[in-house]
């Protein structure tokens, strides 16, 4: 490859860091002027492919991110990677990596074993297009309340354990395949929740007493 493209593949980069930077600011000026209170999530917009790792899979149409090798700790995965959708979050592909916030798109379906454990997350959005969250998916972070939608069909063994959480809302279809264990919310969740979606609460994330909401 001449110096010449190398130097034009660097600009572009550098363009779309930018891009990327100034995007985040207007997004976190309009939230701060807009004098709304709101308890979701910033949406973060989108990071440059190049702030990933990731594999093709199913016959080479989507996308599984394998890594995040970016330095950024407010995190937007894009919902395309080389052109096709990305579909998965790969096994511990954000482990440890001190991620304070994350937006994960739409089109993604499977979250995978230890996806975003062991990093400082104190809220995430999971979007409807999911459908199996992995074992320690989101363990150990500071998550204090999660909404898990009607789309998914499996949470898989302590994959909220180790948060801070007091609040959590499941969808009627959700499926937890170790009946022991729930998901790692601990407590008598199990007993409270019966196999039937609603709102659940408890007054210290370190309560063992779940319960239903009206």
């Amino acid at each position: 490859m001449s110096k010449t493209t190398n130097k034009n593949h660097g600009v572009l980069r550098k363009v779309k860091t930018l891009f990327w930077t100034l995007n985040l600011m207007l997004c976190i000026m309009m939230t701060c002027c807009s004098g709304k209170k709101t308890t979701e999530p910033p949406v973060i917009p989108p990071l440059p492919e190049e702030n990933f790792e990731y594999r093709m899979i199913s016959n080479n149409t989507e996308i599984e991110i394998t890594d995040y090798i970016g330095l950024y700790l407010e995190v937007g995965i894009p919902n395309i990677i080389a052109y096709r959708p990305v579909t998965s979050i790969g096994d511990e592909s954000f482990y440890t990596k001190g991620i304070k916030s994350v937006t994960i798109p739409n089109s993604v379906a499977r979250i995978g074993i230890r996806a975003f454990s062991n990093n400082q997350l104190t809220n995430v959005t999971i979007p409807d297009s999911v459908t199996e969250i992995g074992s320690s998916a989101f363990g150990n972070n500071q998550l204090t309340s999660v909404t898990i939608p009607n789309s998914v069909t499996v949470i898989a063994r302590w994959a909220f354990s180790s948060n801070q959480l007091t609040s959590v809302t499941i969808g009627n279809d959700v499926k937890f395949p170790d009946d022991t264990n729930y998901g790692g919310f601990g407590g008598n969740f199990g007993s409270v929740y019966n196999g039937v979606g609603g709102t659940f609460t408890r007054p210290t994330h370190t309560s063992n007493t779940w319960t239903r909401m009206p």
